[in-house]
C-alpha cells in the first residue's frame, strides 16, 4: 500500500482519491453523530457496572505498576566476615565470643566438624560437635575466642611461609534504569487507556459538568477488564519474558538466600515476603507468551471475527502460574531439614567415584541459565495438566447432577469481536477473554452466542461492546502509533439502503477479494474511504 500526495493506491492497483483529511473527517464526523448520540444514551443502559470487577482492577493495575525490580547480590550473606587476632598485648578482650553459627549451624561448618570427630580433635568444643544438650553450651553466650583459636591450631599444618592472594571486587549496585522498559510500556499503557476514555467521554458528557465527565470517564475506565490491559499487550511480554529467561536460575538463588538466615531465626516481612512471591510468579509472563502464540496461529488462516477469538479466562495464567511457587519452596523445606546440622556419618570416599560424579552433573553454560526456565516449564505443563484434570472431573460430576450444579469450570472461551480485529488491531490483543471467568454460570442458550449478527442487525448492546473493545486495544501504544500517528490503514463509510444507517469498517473487507470476513455488502452503499488518522477518536471506536 502506497501513499502519494493526493492518490492512494492500494496493493491490487487500485487508487483512491484524497482530499483535505481535516474536511474529510468533519464530513465522517457529522455524518456519524446522530448514532453516536444514540450510542451514548444505550451505553450506559447496556453496560452496568460491577463492583467486584472494580475492585479486581484496582488489585491488578495496583501490582502491575509496582512490580519490583530485585538485584541479587552472591555472598558472603547469612552473617559478616570475622577478623580474628590473638597476641600478647591483649588487644582482643578475653571474654569476647563469636556466634556458634559458623561452627556448628551453618552448612559449610559440617565437613570441619566431620573431620575434627573423625580425628578425635581433643580441643574442639564438644557443644559445637553436638555431644552436648544446647541448653548446657550456653549458645546465646557465644563460642570463647580462647577456644576458636585452640580448635583453629589443632588443624595447622605447622609454620610456612605462603603467598597470599587476596581478590578485592569494589561494586556500586544501583537499580535506577534496570528492567524499566516494560514497566515504562505499562504505565504508558494505562495513561493512554485513561486518555483515550476520557477524550471519548469528554465528547459525549460535553454539555455535563467536570465531575460528571469524570466519574463517567473513570466508570468506563473500570468496565474494561484489567487482564486484558495486563497480557494484551505482546511488546512488554516479550521483554520480561526474555528477562525471565536469562535470570531465572538466579530466582531460585534469590530464594535461598531469603531463607538463608543468619543464626537459624527466620524473621517473617510482610513485604518481603510479596515481593518474594512476585518474583517467583514471573512464570506466569512464560505462559502468556505462549497463549499469545496460539491465538496468533489460530486467528492466521481460515479465521473471521464471526468466529471470535479463542482466549483464556481471567486469571487463569496467574492460578497455572502460582504452582511455580511450590519449585522454589524446597529451599524452605531443606532450610528447616538441616536446621539442626548434626552429622550423619564420615567416611572415606573413591576419589575416581567423587570425579565420575562431579562430570556426570556437569552442564554446558546454556544448560546452566536455561535449567531455571526447564524447571519452570515442567511445572507449568504439570499445573496446566492438574487443572485440566480438575475441570474434567468437574463437568463429568455436573452431568450426573445436572439439577444440582448450575456452573462450570472452563479453560478455553470465546469473545465476540467486531470487524477492526485483525485490520485495525491484532487478534492476541484479546489473549483473555472477555466475559469468560474460571467459574462460569451455565445458561442455555438458543444459539451460540459467538455467532455474529448480520451487521444491519446489531443489538445496542452489541455496539456498545464494540465500542469498549475498540478503546481497550487501539489505546496499545504499538497499536495507537500505528493507528493514530503513521496512519496507513483505512476504513470505509457504508450506509445501508433498508434503513439509512451508516457504518464504519475497515476497508478491506468490501475491497479484498482475500480478506477472511463474510460479510455481505451488496446492500450497502461506500460513502467514502478514510485514512484512520483522519478520522476522529471518537468516530474510529465506532468502526466494526
Amino acid at each position: 500500500m502506497a501513499r502519494g500526495d493526493d492518490v492512494v493506491t492500494l496493493r491490487d492497483g487500485e487508487t483512491l482519491q484524497v482530499t483535505d483529511s481535516s474536511v474529510r473527517g468533519r464530513a465522517l464526523h457529522r455524518l456519524l453523530h446522530r448514532r453516536r448520540r444514540t450510542l451514548s444514551k444505550q451505553f450506559e443502559r447496556d453496560q452496568p457496572f460491577s463492583v467486584s470487577r472494580f475492585l479486581l482492577a484496582v488489585f491488578s493495575y495496583s501490582l502491575l505498576v509496582s512490580d519490583p525490580d530485585n538485584v541479587i547480590t552472591v555472598g558472603p550473606y547469612a552473617y559478616p566476615l570475622l577478623h580474628l587476632r590473638w597476641n600478647d598485648t591483649a588487644v582482643t578482650p578475653p571474654d569476647a565470643t563469636v556466634p556458634y553459627w559458623p561452627y556448628k549451624y551453618d552448612s559449610t561448618s559440617m565437613t570441619m566438624r566431620a573431620v575434627a570427630e573423625l580425628l578425635a580433635v581433643p580441643n574442639w568444643s564438644s557443644c559445637v560437635l553436638w555431644r552436648t544438650p544446647a541448653d548446657a553450651c550456653n549458645e546465646p553466650a557465644g563460642l570463647p575466642l580462647a577456644t576458636v583459636f585452640r580448635m583453629i591450631d589443632i588443624v595447622s599444618h605447622g609454620r610456612q611461609d605462603q603467598d597470599v592472594v587476596v581478590f578485592t571486587r569494589v561494586r556500586d549496585c544501583a537499580s535506577a534504569g534496570d528492567g524499566t522498559c516494560r514497566q515504562a510500556y505499562m504505565w504508558l499503557r494505562l495513561l493512554l487507556l485513561f486518555a483515550g476514555v476520557l477524550y471519548a467521554r469528554v465528547h459525549w458528557e460535553r454539555q455535563g459538568s467536570v465531575r460528571k465527565m469524570l466519574l463517567a470517564t473513570l466508570r468506563t475506565f473500570f468496565l474494561i477488564p484489567s487482564q486484558v490491559v495486563t497480557y494484551g499487550s505482546v511488546f512488554p511480554i516479550l521483554c520480561y519474558v526474555s528477562a525471565h529467561s536469562i535470570d531465572v536460575s538466579a530466582v531460585y538463588e534469590f530464594v535461598a538466600h531469603h531463607f538463608s538466615t543468619p543464626l537459624g531465626q527466620y524473621h517473617f516481612k510482610l513485604g518481603e515476603v510479596v515481593e518474594l512471591g512476585a518474583v517467583s510468579m514471573r512464570s506466569m509472563w512464560v505462559m502468556a507468551a505462549f497463549c499469545h502464540l496460539v491465538v496468533a496461529i489460530s486467528t492466521r488462516r481460515s479465521w473471521t471475527p464471526e468466529n471470535g477469538v479463542i482466549g483464556i479466562p481471567e486469571f487463569f495464567i496467574t492460578l497455572v502460574a502460582a504452582s511455580t511457587i511450590f519449585a522454589h519452596s524446597h529451599h524452605f523445606v531443606a532450610g528447616l531439614a538441616h536446621r539442626g546440622g548434626r552429622r550423619g556419618s564420615v567416611h572415606a570416599a573413591s576419589g575416581v567415584h567423587a570425579r565420575r560424579r562431579l562430570r556426570g552433573r556437569a552442564r554446558l553454560p546454556q544448560q546452566t541459565v536455561l535449567v531455571g526456565l526447564t524447571i519452570d516449564i515442567q511445572f507449568l505443563l504439570s499445573s496446566f495438566v492438574a487443572v485440566a484434570v480438575a475441570i474434567g472431573g468437574f463437568e463429568l460430576l455436573r452431568r450426573l447432577a445436572l439439577t444440582f450444579l448450575r456452573h462450570k469450570l472452563v479453560i478455553v472461551s470465546r469473545t465476540l469481536v467486531p470487524y477492526s480485529a485483525s485490520s485495525l488491531w491484532l487478534t492476541n490483543a484479546l489473549v483473555i477473554s472477555w466475559h469468560g471467568t474460571i467459574v462460569t454460570r451455565v445458561v442455555e442458550r438458543a444459539v451460540s452466542s459467538t455467532a455474529a449478527p448480520k451487521l444491519a442487525m446489531l443489538h445496542p448492546e452489541i455496539e456498545s461492546l464494540i465500542y469498549l473493545v475498540n478503546v481497550a486495544v487501539l489505546t496499545d501504544p504499538l497499536t495507537f502509533l500505528r493507528s493514530r500517528v503513521l496512519g496507513g490503514g483505512f476504513v470505509g463509510l457504508y450506509q445501508s439502503r433498508r434503513s439509512d444507517r451508516c457504518f464504519l469498517l475497515p476497508y478491506r473487507l468490501g475491497s479484498d477479494s482475500s480478506a477472511d470476513a463474510h460479510i455481505d455488502l451488496s446492500d450497502f452503499d461506500l460513502l467514502g474511504v478514510f485514512d484512520t488518522k483522519e478520522v476522529y477518536w471518537w468516530d474510529l471506536l465506532q468502526c466494526g
